[in-house]
């Protein structure tokens, strides 16, 4: 038996009531699990994500959408998911192990950014994109944004890189909004929500963490 509860935890639950395994998302797991034929399960979390968990309990995939999901999956007959979100959309998702991109860390520094992205995923990344969004306001009060982009080549699955986004440079007032995203082939991509950053000629500086 498998529900969700307020805490954020999906629980197993043995036909005699015991406690079989439990998994901790971020938020309330309000969505009920849907099953796979091979016994993967399926379930959406209120705070963004979408799981695949396997028999045991462990994480197989996730898709990180960003916005509530509270509806429950349904699985068509070759295996495709549908997941409906609060952000308006209806995804539908293939069931296969995925690269999975995961920001773990958002530096500043003379002219550059640096984010260091793991793939906590089953395949290797390839084409992996990162991308900077600032958003600054000039003396009259007007924002303006640019967006700033590297490539690399590849991450293997468990494996952790460094991507350096160059020649940042200040075009505004001094207080900054930062928002990040990395993406790459075939990938489960993510991003972190908006923070601040103070950019002074080539010196940036973030402020608070955002992931």
């Amino acid at each position: 038996i498998y529900i969700g509860s307020n805490a954020g935890y999906i629980y197993a639950i043995n036909p005699d009531g015991a406690l079989k395994w439990r998994y901790k998302t971020g938020k309330d797991v309000l969505s009920s699990p849907a099953i796979d034929k091979n016994g993967i399960i399926y379930v959406g979390s209120m705070d963004g994500s979408f799981y695949a968990l396997n028999p045991n309990g462990t994480l197989r995939w996730r898709y990180s959408i960003g916005d509530w999901i509270n509806s429950s999956p349904a699985i068509d007959k070759d295996g495709t998911i549908y997941i409906a979100s609060w952000d308006g959309y209806l995804y539908a998702l293939e069931p296969k192990d995925a690269a999975d991109l995961k920001i773990e860390k958002v530096k500043g520094g003379v002219g550059k950014i640096k984010v260091t992205v793991k793939n906590v995923g089953y395949r290797t990344a390839e084409n992996v994109r990162c991308r900077i969004i600032l958003t600054c306001w000039d003396w009259k009060g007007l924002a303006h944004t640019k967006t700033f982009n590297n490539t690399i080549s590849s991450i293997k699955a468990g494996e952790e890189k460094k991507v350096k986004i160059n020649e940042i440079t200040w075009f505004g007032h001094p207080s900054t909004l930062i928002k990040v995203e990395v993406s790459a082939d075939e990938a489960n991509p993510d991003m972190t929500p908006l923070a601040s950053a103070i950019i002074v000629g080539p010196f940036i500086v973030v402020l608070n963490r955002i992931i």
